[in-house]
Order: structure tokens, then sequence, then C-alpha cells
């Protein structure tokens, strides 16, 4: 990883504050959102993309290097009653998150 990617890996896990970064097109900016779960292997890093093709890309990533991954569209995400709304409420499962991740999201409107 360049350090770049290592300086906002360590940011995520030290839960500093928001991040915002921008990177272009093939920089490696997927590999910021996985790397966290390399040094918190129970952890759970949840990636919202408004496009499908790059949620599937990065299920793909994941998949690949042996973690499982589930793809959520804004829509899902805000669907009140929703299999994710009742996934927020369990403590179990938030106590395990390490970030929250908005890819593209200069694609994402309310």
């Amino acid at each position: 990883p360049c350090l770049w990617q290592v300086s906002i890996t360590l940011a995520i896990l030290h839960h500093d504050e928001d991040i915002i970064f921008i990177a272009g097109t093939g920089m490696g900016k997927t590999l910021t959102f996985w790397l966290p779960l390399l040094l918190c292997p129970d952890g759970i890093q949840i990636v919202v993309t408004p496009l499908n093709i790059l949620g599937k890309q990065n299920v793909e990533f994941i998949e690949d290097i042996r973690y499982q991954a589930i793809v959520i569209s804004p829509g899902q995400l805000m669907k009140p009653g929703g299999k994710f709304e009742k996934l927020l409420l369990n403590s179990t499962f938030i106590s395990h998150i390490i970030s929250i991740i908005l890819d593209e999201g200069h694609c994402i409107s309310t």
C-alpha cells in the first residue's frame, strides 16, 4: 500500500474523525476500504455504493481475499423496517462495525 492508503486506514481504525478523501480512478481507493479488515478480522466494514458495477467489483475483491461481503445500495440502507435497519438495532453487529463508507459519494443524492 501507498503511504496515503496507510494513513487513511489508520485514521479509520482510530476513529479519529470523519474522513473524506478524493482519489482518481485506479488510484487504490478500494484498498483503503478493506485494509482495516486485515487488522481487525472480526470487524465489519459497510460500503455503500450507488453503482451496481462498483458493488459487484467490491464483493469480488473482498471475496478474493477470503472475506465475506454484502452489497447494499443507498435505497436499501435507508428503507424503513428493512433488513439493514434490523441489523443496526443488533448490539453485537454494531460493536463490530469499523466504519461506514460511502463510495462515489458525489453520486448519492437525497
